[in-house]
This record gives structure tokens, C-alpha cells and sequence, in this order.
């Protein structure tokens, strides 16, 4: 986890990363089964994206927070509340990504669990989802803007989203 200056200006967050900083800054990331979770706090322009690859940790230490969803909440929620003194009740997310990358059904859908545990963990911690771009059979590319919170989702042969 890094947590950024204002002065850079484009992120690439890869996979199991997670990444924090301030306007200007626009944090990125390439999402098939993967989920990106964007966290933001409005009054202060301060956003996190965390690339997730998998649902839960099980309690387990992990090295690289990002790495899981559950943890990777949790962590984003850490930094915003003890590292930088913001409320968790300020906070709103946004998901994208969880893409059913494996045309079949049973355990590779990664996905879906992604979805299904960043939903249960943000209930969890009373934060609000305000918008989401998630399932589907196709990856995407975000674009997080910590200066206005807008996400912006492309899928290929598709016209950008906001969120």
C-alpha cells in the first residue's frame, strides 16, 4: 500500500494492490474476475482503489492486503480512520469488475464471490455502495478521479460508463 501525493498524476494499481491518495490523482486498474473497490470521502477528495483477486482470507495474516477482499476493506478502512482521521460514515464505495471469466458454471466463479463478499463487508461496516459496474462476461479498465470520485468504466466495443 502506498499512500500518494497529490503531485503524481496517473496510478496504474495492479493486482492485490491497493493504492490511496488525494486529488488530482486518478488511480487505474485492468478488472476481469477481479474486483476493484473504490472507497472516497468526498469532503477531502481522499480515495482508495484496492485491486481484489480473491473473496476471503479466513482469518489468515496476509502480506499483501489487496490481495482479498475482505481484508482489503478492512485495510482501506484502517488508513482512512486511524492513518488519515476519517469517519467510516463518511465514506462511500463504488465496485466494478467480478467478471465470470470461465464460460461455466461451479467453483471459477471468482467473480461472483468477489461481488457477494465486498457487498456482505461493506453492510458489514455501514458503508454505503453508491454505484457499481460488476459481473458480466467481460473485463474492464477504471479510471478512479479522486478529484470529482467519478468512476469511469470501459469495456471493450462498448461506450465509457461514469459511476
Amino acid at each position: 500500500m502506498d499512500i500518494l501525493t497529490p503531485t503524481q498524476e496517473v496510478i496504474n494499481v495492479g493486482m492485490g494492490q491497493v493504492y490511496i491518495g488525494r486529488s488530482p490523482m486518478k488511480l487505474t486498474a485492468v478488472l476481469g474476475s477481479c474486483l476493484g473497490i473504490c472507497l472516497y470521502h468526498p469532503k477531502s477528495r481522499t480515495g482508495g482503489l484496492a485491486h481484489a483477486v480473491l473473496p476471503q482470507s479466513n482469518g489468515q495474516p496476509v502480506q499483501s492486503p489487496g490481495k482479498f477482499v475482505d481484508s482489503a476493506i478492512r485495510y482501506l478502512m484502517e488508513i482512512f480512520r486511524n492513518s488519515l482521521g476519517i469517519p467510516p460514515n463518511e465514506v462511500q464505495a463504488k465496485l466494478t469488475g467480478g467478471a465470470c471469466m470461465f464460460p461455466t458454471t461451479g467453483p471459477l466463479q471468482i467473480g461472483d464471490a468477489n461481488i457477494q463478499e465486498a457487498l456482505r463487508k461493506l453492510q458489514e461496516l455501514e458503508i454505503p455502495v453508491i454505484s457499481q459496474d460488476v459481473g458480466g462476461t467481460k473485463g474492464r479498465r477504471i479510471t478512479f478521479d479522486l478529484a470529482s470520485g467519478q468512476v469511469v468504466v470501459q469495456q471493450v466495443g462498448e461506450v465509457p460508463r461514469i459511476l
